[in-house]
């Protein structure tokens, strides 16, 4: 009986660790080579950041698996390239990218406790420019800004992991919508740069 007891506090105690030490999810990076790809006719490309997270509430960037900048940068890194030749240059430059919680206004009373309420949302925003130098030219040719916001809503009870996917999921859907504006976009101001 004795040894049916110790055994019982062992099957729950390993149930408890395992739930406390729970593997987190890896992420891997998004997928690249479906999303439009350039090549430039300029001698070099440049990307540059304007943007400093604050690290602090309401922003929550910091807490994505992937940072929307480092989604974007890896985004140029993969599909935008320069031909080499010629004498001008293309400077990307991210302006923002935020990503911010807010609290939503939910019903109170009773049976609102007893609900699972979407009481938070999170708001991205890309805000890009590109612009595109000759020689040493301190006003730019030609330029081009791209600027994009999407929401997705959750509740401030989720957990970390379900937090995480939320803002994995809602990264990727902005660099989406950030590369079909491009697409949109693109040969109408930078035509001439394109190989």
């Amino acid at each position: 009986m004795r040894i049916l007891k110790i055994l019982s506090v062992l099957v729950v105690f390993s149930f408890i660790t395992s739930c406390a030490y729970e593997e987190p999810i890896k992420y891997s990076d998004y997928s690249y080579h479906k999303l439009p790809k350039y090549n430039f006719n300029v001698k070099k490309i440049i990307i540059e950041s304007n943007y400093s997270s604050p690290i602090t509430y309401p922003n929550v960037e910091h807490l994505a698996p992937i940072s929307l900048e480092r989604a974007f940068r890896d985004w140029v890194k993969y599909n935008v390239t320069e031909t080499g030749k010629g004498n001008a240059t293309l400077k990307i430059i991210i302006n923002d990218a935020s990503m911010k919680e807010k609290t939503l206004e939910t019903e109170k009373s009773f049976t609102s406790k007893f609900k699972y309420e979407q009481n938070r949302e999170y708001t991205a925003r890309l805000d890009i420019h590109f612009h595109i130098y000759e020689g040493d030219d301190i006003t730019p040719k030609t330029l081009m800004e791209i600027s994009v916001v999407r929401s997705r809503t959750g509740n401030n009870e989720d957990a970390p992991a379900q937090k995480e996917r939320l803002f994995y999921e809602l990264t990727q859907k902005m660099l989406i919508d950030t590369t079909a504006q491009i697409e949109e976009n693109i040969y109408n101001y930078l035509s001439n740069y394109l190989n």
